[in-house]
């Protein structure tokens, strides 16, 4: 019979619980976790044009005639945000009519009323126009981005 030494069957034992503890550390360091949460986000429009009142304007114009028309427009938004107002009018190039708009402006949104942005549309056809149906249109943009 052999007899059995405890000093090294002790630093077996030892050995093998340091390797068993190592191992143990090793898996935890590549073990991970991770939680959710939703987010929800309400997008306004910063700045609204709404034109309120469109001019009327007559069926029929004859060459070297020139008429002002009146329309409503408005800008709502924040209070106190400075908005730059433009006004473009298209589609009458090299037809001899032409549209003017109110002067472009640049001003402050009240706290309560919405910023009037209406005025007069002048229609003016040249003496030599050419004649048939034209058609355009007048666009009211407010950017308060400009700043």
């Amino acid at each position: 019979m052999r007899k059995f030494d405890w000093t090294k069957g002790a630093l077996a034992l030892t050995a093998g619980s340091v390797l068993a503890i190592g191992a143990g550390n090793v898996a935890a360091d590549d073990w991970e976790d991770s939680d959710s949460f939703d987010v929800e986000v309400e997008v306004w429009e910063a700045v609204e044009v709404t034109i309120d009142n469109e001019p009327s304007l007559d069926d029929q114009y004859v060459q070297g005639q020139e008429e002002d028309h009146s329309f409503d427009a408005s800008v709502s938004g924040e209070g106190g945000e400075n908005v730059q107002v433009t006004y473009e009018s298209t589609g009458f190039d090299g037809t001899g009519v032409s549209l003017t708009t109110p002067e472009d402006f640049t001003d402050s949104l009240p706290d309560e009323d919405d910023l009037d942005a209406g005025g007069e549309l002048t229609v003016e056809v040249d003496e030599n126009a050419d004649t048939g149906e034209h058609e355009g249109s007048v666009s009211i943009t407010a950017d308060y981005t400009a700043f």
